[in-house]
């Protein structure tokens, strides 16, 4: 089993996408978790959030689908 951390996951993906590849984000709908991560990138990637959620919703519009899926793709979690 796989156990890196959310850093060590997020710091390979930016590093993916930075040099001009792709990544693959999916949970069982592809809304919530997915747009959870995906959002979560956008923003670290240098996104302000609301602009990130607005195209992200532009592709998936039930991306994020809880208040805890923004806090914590914001950073806002405890």
């Amino acid at each position: 089993m796989d156990t890196k951390t959310w850093g060590e996951i997020e710091a390979r993906a930016l590093a993916a996408l930075r040099g001009g590849g792709r990544v693959l984000i999916h949970c069982r709908a592809g809304r919530g978790r997915s747009g959870m991560i995906a959002l979560r990138l956008m923003i670290a990637g240098g996104e302000r959030p609301v602009a990130a959620l607005k195209r992200l919703r532009a592709v998936q519009p039930e991306a994020v689908e809880t208040p805890g899926q923004m806090n914590w793709a914001t950073g806002k979690h405890g």
